[in-house]
């Protein structure tokens, strides 16, 4: 069964080269959101939440949560992690998931915006490029690189996620950006953090997605005798480090602490829906800023450690 979730994987080469900064899934995001509005904004001056034309345009359908305390419907992640220069030509690749079907229909304009953001150059003029081609999460190229621009594969459906196969029970779990938690307002820290946490904020993020979107809660298990299951899944700490991490923020003109944990966790999972609920988790990170592509982790399992 299909999930109303989308991989959008995006490969990206530079006129003149490009130097990425230790994390680029702030800068993507930031630049997105910039190039989205001047292009389809019709009242600049107005917050989209007191827009008239709020229910009608693609800006917020895009970049915006559907109502107040909710999470929005995209997760840009960047997955190399470190500052590196990407020679010119070289092809550069980046994700960005999509999350309910209103979100979903507007594929062809997430497209064409990235291609404007890359040939207006990503974060500074000089960083001139072009959109190679666009992928889903089947490897199907859905658009590819035209004289004037990008162009879309006609008449090739996006796959959507499927719920995942039968997997087997014990699963290796690797955070590979900071997984930022809180508790009481303290951020955990390695010292701190205990195996329920993982869990804690597992199921905080696709309560609050499946509340959000509610294409998505149709095919979710969030009962409370399921919650218990996760809860007392056997978490086993194989590594933990403290990642420092700080973006600047141009809307606050100032740097922000975004550091927080990456390891390995060993798992042993014996319930279906639980492996199913950390599998998706996987597609959409968890933790605190999960938009930018905080919060990501990758499952293995037994059978391929």
């Amino acid at each position: 069964m299909s999930l109303p979730i989308v991989h959008l994987y995006v490969t990206a080469q530079f006129d003149q080269g490009f130097d990425k900064p230790e994390y680029a899934g702030s800068l993507l995001r930031g630049q997105f959101g910039r190039m989205l509005k001047k292009r389809l904004c019709l009242l600049k001056d107005t917050p989209c939440n007191e827009c008239s034309l709020y229910n009608h345009c693609s800006v917020p359908a895009l970049f915006d949560a559907p109502g107040p305390n909710q999470p929005v419907p995209y997760v840009i992640h960047d997955p190399l992690w470190g500052a590196m220069h990407i020679p010119p030509g070289m092809p550069w690749r980046f994700r960005h998931t999509l999350i309910g079907h209103r979100a979903i229909q507007h594929i062809p304009l997430v497209v064409q915006i990235w291609d404007r953001v890359f040939r207006q150059g990503l974060g500074a003029p000089s960083n001139t490029g072009r959109i190679v081609q666009v992928e889903d999460s089947s490897g199907q190229v859905i658009a590819t690189a035209h004289s004037t621009g990008v162009r879309l594969v006609a008449d090739t459906p996006v796959t959507r996620l499927k719920k995942c196969p039968n997997l087997p029970s014990d699963w290796r779990i690797t955070l590979h950006t900071p997984l930022r938690l809180f508790f009481k307002k303290q951020r955990i820290m390695p010292q701190q953090f205990k195996p329920e946490h993982f869990c804690k904020s597992l199921w905080h993020r696709l309560h609050a997605l499946a509340h959000a979107y509610e294409e998505l809660q149709a095919h979710l298990d969030l009962s409370d005798t399921l919650r218990q299951h996760l809860f007392t899944t056997p978490v086993e700490v194989k590594t933990l480090a403290w990642r420092k991490w700080q973006r600047f923020s141009t809307r606050q003109q100032a740097y922000q602490d975004m550091s927080g944990l990456v390891g390995q966790l060993q798992l042993h999972i014996q319930h279906p829906a639980v492996k199913e609920l950390i599998w998706l988790g996987a597609q959409v990170h968890i933790g605190k800023n999960t938009t930018f592509g905080l919060g990501a982790y990758e499952t293995a399992h037994a059978d391929c450690l």
